[in-house]
């Protein structure tokens, strides 16, 4: 038997002579066929765990795409918010009404003695009962979206007709002023007594309208509340923060505001000790709507609605 191995499966390098043509020499090359395997199949030849550890890696790639794109729509999203939010609060226009009770005609004649008499004294009062301004007894005082302006009178109409359904004494609701005027940080107020019939018609027509209230000025604390004592300055921060206003439900102190001077208010606290006041009853009949002017006063002829009460 002979011991030759079959060239076709030896891994001995196979011979090839070449010949060098100028001299007649030859040289003898030696090429391993182990070598010249194909790459290709590498990938064929490695272990599964390195199959497993590619696919693991595509999906922590996948998984970290996916995450970038949820990021990227939650901001988008986000901004977007925040634009249509400034555009609400740009392009929502505000009004401020002071919804009040008009006082009987010998009232008012009473209120606008007391404000002439308080001009001619004090030559820096503010409040012209005659021309710009109307007295009044406010309810509730505040800002509203203007967009539901006829919304809040449609509630207030609907508010009154119920209440007095429910108590038919309001409708013949007294009110008395008192023989005196505070005067107190610029303002004389002609303050009054205050019957449950009064401050069931405050109640109520906040409750009916203070949802439409401009949210803004539920944040805005005028600078004269820090100046109270407590617990009155934490109760009034608590209505603003609530229905846009300190004077209402416990804080409601009906008067009708007379003078105001914050020039020389020390002034306005001097006129008032030589003017005579006079107390003044009336029935109450109109609850009215009416814009505000300066210094929290109602704008004389610029009524938006009047409900009256003989009516319901």
């Amino acid at each position: 038997m002979s011991n030759d191995i079959d060239p076709l499966i030896s891994d001995k390098p196979k011979p090839i002579n070449y010949s060098n043509n100028n001299n007649g020499n030859s040289t003898t090359l030696y090429i391993n066929d182990n070598l010249l395997k194909d790459n290709n199949n590498e990938e064929d030849d490695l272990p599964i765990s390195h199959h497993s550890h590619k696919k693991k890696h595509w999906v922590f790639d996948f998984l970290k795409v996916l995450i970038i794109i949820i990021s990227f729509a939650f901001i988008v999203g986000l901004v977007v918010l925040i634009v249509q939010l400034v555009e609400l609060f740009h392009t929502t226009t505000v009004i401020d009404f002071n919804i009040h009770i008009k006082l009987s005609q010998q009232c008012e004649n009473e209120a606008m003695t007391i404000n002439t008499l308080a001009t001619q004294i004090d030559k820096n009062q503010q409040i012209n009962f005659n021309v710009t301004q109307q007295p009044h007894i406010t309810l509730y005082l505040t800002r509203f979206l203007n967009d539901f302006q006829s919304n809040i009178i449609q509630n207030i109409n609907s508010t009154l007709t119920k209440q007095i359904l429910l108590d038919s004494t309001l409708k013949n609701c007294e009110i008395s002023t008192l023989t005196y005027v505070n005067v107190s940080g610029g303002y004389a107020l002609w303050n009054t007594l205050k019957p449950n019939c009064l401050q069931t018609l405050s109640d109520a027509i906040v409750n009916a309208t203070a949802e439409f209230v401009d949210p803004r000025i539920k944040n805005t604390i005028p600078d004269w509340v820090y100046t109270l004592p407590e617990p009155i300055k934490e109760k009034k921060i608590s209505m603003i923060q609530f229905y846009g206003s300190p004077n209402v439900f416990s804080q409601f102190d009906p008067h009708v505001t007379v003078a105001h001077d914050d020039i020389t208010p020390k002034e306005l606290i001097k006129s008032f000790e030589n003017i005579p006041i006079n107390t003044c009853t009336f029935k109450v009949q109109y609850v009215t709507i009416g814009l505000v002017g300066p210094y929290g006063t109602v704008l004389r002829g610029k009524d938006v609605q009047t409900f009256d009460l003989t009516t319901f």
